[in-house]
């Protein structure tokens, strides 16, 4: 989003949490359980025409390392700048807005413009974790050179990935399964030819069942 030059000593949302909350329902028999919001890139563009050239620092073959820290830092927050303030809020609908860090806005000699990682001043991790119900916001302070002028060009942009867990209770399949009752009746039938005594009569053919009621004992006899 870019910041208009108008924007007087205030706090502009960049980002606020949406209205789900931790109980409530985000469709019909889903609640939810948990809510996080996961910033993965947040920067800010900054191109400021209406200051003067900010020079780099002049090093002497004499300085110290800290004599070199030291004039990087009067450049960076001693020129004439304008000041951005990063700020978070605990809570979306009221907002608590409290400063997080500040980044000083120069037109730097030899660069057109320059860009900022906001997310360093949240945390050192690779993405920025947000519960529910919290903002984050973005206001111009001025330090001396006054606010953003009508040339000037800030443009915060960045991603985010919101992710809400829900929980459902998963309706119980009914089902009815009917296996019917097997009753094992087993019936053998034998065609049996008469057995010959040795005359070549043959007599009548009979039919004999073998079954439950069916008795073979000592008495029976089978002989030529």
């Amino acid at each position: 989003m870019p910041l208009q030059f108008d924007t007087f000593d205030r706090i502009i949302p960049i980002y606020r949490s949406s209205e789900l909350s931790i109980g409530s329902e985000l469709i019909p028999g889903h609640t939810i359980v948990n809510y996080n919001c996961f910033f993965k890139n947040l920067k800010a563009f900054a191109e400021i025409i209406s200051l003067p050239e900010a020079n780099l620092p002049d090093f002497e073959l004499e300085d110290s390392e800290t004599d070199k820290l030291y004039k990087v830092l009067d450049i960076e927050w001693k020129s004439a700048r304008k000041q951005m303030t990063v700020y978070i809020s605990p809570t979306s609908n009221t907002l608590n807005w409290v400063k997080v860090g500040s980044v000083s806005m120069l037109n730097p000699s030899g660069y057109p413009y320059r860009i900022y990682n906001l997310l360093d001043m949240f945390t050192d991790n690779l993405a920025l974790e947000l519960g529910e119900n919290s903002a984050i916001g973005v206001g111009i302070d001025n330090v001396g050179h006054g606010l953003l002028g009508t040339s000037d060009k800030v443009t915060i942009h960045g991603s985010y990935v919101e992710e809400i867990f829900v929980q459902y209770t998963e309706p119980q399949p009914i089902i009815n399964l009917t296996i019917p009752e097997r009753q094992p009746i087993i019936n053998v039938n034998f065609a049996s030819n008469p057995i010959s005594n040795g005359g070549g009569n043959t007599g009548n053919q009979q039919q004999s069942t073998i079954d439950n009621t069916s008795l073979i004992d000592n008495s029976f006899l089978i002989a030529n």
